[in-house]
């Protein structure tokens, strides 16, 4: 069965985007993880995350529907 990592905070927003970054390289180092997920409606963030892991693994980036 696959491992699961899930992260928690308290609020939305950017103000956890590098610390968030920082878990998952942290993760990366010690897991098999070949595809990461990330929500940015912006792809300011997964830019950053892309900058932070590069072609390491695959990156997923979601965003919210047109006219929200």
């Amino acid at each position: 069965m696959a491992r699961r990592f899930i992260t928690y905070f308290d609020k939305e927003g950017n103000d956890y985007t590098d610390e968030l970054i920082m878990a998952i390289k942290d993760k990366l180092d010690v897991t098999n993880i070949k595809r990461i997920i990330i929500a940015s409606a912006t792809g300011e963030s997964a830019l950053k995350l892309y900058e932070a892991v590069g072609d390491e693994v695959e990156k997923i980036n979601v965003t919210h529907h047109m006219g929200f």
